[in-house]
């Protein structure tokens, strides 16, 4: 377990601030402990979401997008400006057989598509269902289990100290992983800032060589993270007359 914890993450190349250290596998294995614990008491949220990928061979726009989020796979996300505003998707695993609901704003019709079709993938690296906070985190362990199956791979970690995102603190870690040695790891490099007030992540951004050279790849910020709001049924039904399916 303790080698599995100290191989999860990856990093992104940076220049290393003042107070940059070498981690320790004990150290480490405290970072994701606490970071499991976080998830594993996590029931619902309500956060500000920032995304921007790399994607198709170009850097996509950068996005904002409210989201309220309920265990394990209720999705309502709403996008705000500067692009695809007033776009809404909402995903409950136990209804619409299994389908996104999607209204790509005023006027248009609303679509039932597969979250991991060709529709809703496009623009996108992940399906929407990769994106809240237990995928995430599950992406990280995967790429930690290749690590651990082959002894010759190795990673390196770095802490990185405290630093402030969305006005918040969060206590940052960067991370190496030889992808080019073993391709099915996640990223070559990541960077992972965990908030101190939620033990969640509050900023990954993360890079991999895509069309022939190392680019960044995926940059995903959480702001405003609210827990275990109380978050009912009603935010997840198509007829709330809040939303615009």
């Amino acid at each position: 377990m303790k080698r599995l914890a100290v191989f999860w993450l990856l990093g992104i190349v940076l220049a290393a601030p003042a107070g940059a250290r070498e981690m320790s596998e004990a150290a480490f294995d405290r970072v994701i402990s606490d970071m499991q614990t976080a998830t594993a008491r996590l029931r619902d949220a309500t956060y500000l979401f920032h995304k921007q990928e790399y994607v198709d061979g170009r850097q996509q726009p950068a996005q904002r997008i409210a989201v309220k989020y309920r265990a394990p796979y209720d999705i309502y996300m709403k996008w705000l400006e500067p692009v695809h505003a007033g776009r809404e998707l909402l995903y409950r695993a136990t209804g619409n057989r299994g389908r996104l609901r999607v209204s790509p704003g005023r006027w248009l019709p609303t679509l039932d598509l597969d979250p991991r079709g060709r529709l809703a993938m496009r623009g996108n690296r992940h399906s929407v269902l990769e994106l809240p906070f237990p995928a995430i985190i599950k992406n990280f362990t995967d790429s930690a289990a290749l690590i651990r199956a082959n002894p010759a791979l190795r990673a390196r970690i770095t802490d990185l100290g405290r630093q402030t995102h969305y006005g918040e603190t969060a206590h940052c870690y960067h991370l190496q992983l030889p992808k080019a040695q073993e391709p099915r790891l996640y990223a070559a490099e990541v960077l992972l800032c965990v908030s101190l007030r939620t033990g969640l992540p509050l900023r990954i951004r993360s890079k991999d060589v895509e069309d022939g050279q190392l680019r960044q790849v995926e940059d995903y910020g959480y702001e405003n993270v609210q827990l275990n709001v109380g978050l009912g049924d009603r935010d997840f039904d198509p007829d709330n007359p809040a939303y615009g399916f």
